[in-house]
């Protein structure tokens, strides 16, 4: 499925994660049309990483820059997984020129190595819509 408009458009979304236990966390992001999917960038040991690792299945959702969500705001399925090392620096490449902060994040980390940590992209797919139920004949 292609990307919802709403997420092309946004500066910020929810990327919602599930725990091993199923309990959702919710975590604002900033995210890149890449084609067909949306890229993001994350440290290799946060949170998220590690819930990935274990369940690929999201939801994203349109936020604020805090992560509040507009009543309403529709949630959209997706699958996400972690990309290797290559595939990562195609994606920070995406990301800077979406967003000015990521340039000067890349900048930083050539000038001064030591003060940032070692980071990593992450795809995610939204899924297909779901077909309409159909009811059971009796």
């Amino acid at each position: 499925m292609s990307i919802p408009e709403d997420v092309a458009a946004a500066r910020y979304v929810n990327l919602t994660t599930f725990r091993r236990t199923g309990v959702p966390v919710a975590t604002p992001v900033w995210l890149a049309p890449d084609g067909e999917r949306m890229v993001l960038w994350t440290n290799n040991d946060s949170g998220k990483v590690k819930r990935l690792r274990h369940t690929a299945d999201v939801t994203v959702t349109v936020c604020d820059i805090r992560g509040r969500v507009r009543p309403g705001t529709p949630e959209h399925r997706a699958t996400a997984r972690v990309l290797d090392a290559e595939e990562s620096r195609a994606a920070r490449a995406v990301l800077s020129r979406r967003y000015r902060m990521m340039r000067l994040g890349s900048l930083l980390a050539r000038v001064v190595p030591r003060i940032t940590r070692r980071g990593i992209a992450v795809a995610v797919h939204f899924d297909t819509p779901d077909s309409p139920e159909t009811g059971d004949a009796g």
